[in-house]
């Protein structure tokens, strides 16, 4: 079979310089690491923590499970209600506070009600997901320069959530609970409220510009 002899089309996004010096860059994937740190700290932990106050094996399972359904509906839910919103952060807000509302209750009454903290966990957790990766996409209009910013984000920033667990592990080791493995995520929790402040749609253009994209007129205005 012959093929045309032609190049394929070159994009732009990565020939155009890496990420490596854009300080928004590094925001956007340290808050992508940081708001999922939670999910894989659960997902490790969460059924040990129920064996430890008395519960089974199979319901630690479940309650890992409840998450998950209560994280699909936050994932899909939550930006679906909030579809006509062009700024990201009340929506961002809102999921920060249901998961600090949940740690709080793993915290404060560790032994009542895990179901309902663990499912505001879940859903916390999947609309923080869904709406952080809306938001690096955002920061630039063509999809080519977008899709190469989203994947640095989530590399760098599934690198640190995967290092989340293994603090929280640690703490439980060093403590003999789980009360400073929930309390070091709670304090996340707040300071990512408070980051989230930062991405006014209105900066994105010149909160992501960098050298190799002076004059492409790439960032959104």
């Amino acid at each position: 079979v012959l093929r045309p002899r032609q190049q394929p089309p070159k994009l732009a996004g990565a020939a155009d310089g890496h990420w490596f010096g854009t300080r928004r860059a590094w925001l956007l994937a340290l808050y992508f690491g940081l708001i999922n740190g939670g999910y894989t700290s659960m997902v490790a932990w969460l059924p040990a923590y129920h064996i430890e106050h008395g519960g089974s094996a199979q319901g630690g399972a479940d309650l890992v499970g409840l998450m998950t359904i209560f994280q699909v509906a936050g994932a899909l839910g939550l930006p679906l209600l909030l579809r006509r919103w062009t700024d990201r952060r009340p929506g961002l807000w809102l999921a920060l506070a249901i998961q600090l509302a949940g740690f709080l209750g793993l915290l404060l009454a560790p032994t009542q009600a895990q179901g309902l903290w663990v499912a505001m966990i879940g859903f916390g957790l999947g609309a923080c997901f869904s709406q952080s990766l809306t938001l690096t996409l955002e920061h630039l209009k063509t999809p080519a320069q977008a899709g190469s910013l989203a994947a640095f984000v989530q590399g760098i920033g599934f690198i640190i959530t995967g290092i989340v667990p293994y603090i929280t592990g640690w703490l439980r080791d060093v403590s003999g609970d789980f009360q400073a493995s929930w309390a070091l995520l709670t304090v996340t929790v707040l300071a990512m409220l408070l980051v989230t402040a930062c991405f006014n749609p209105r900066g994105y253009a010149a909160a992501i510009a960098r050298p190799a994209l002076v004059g492409k007129a790439a960032p959104v205005s």
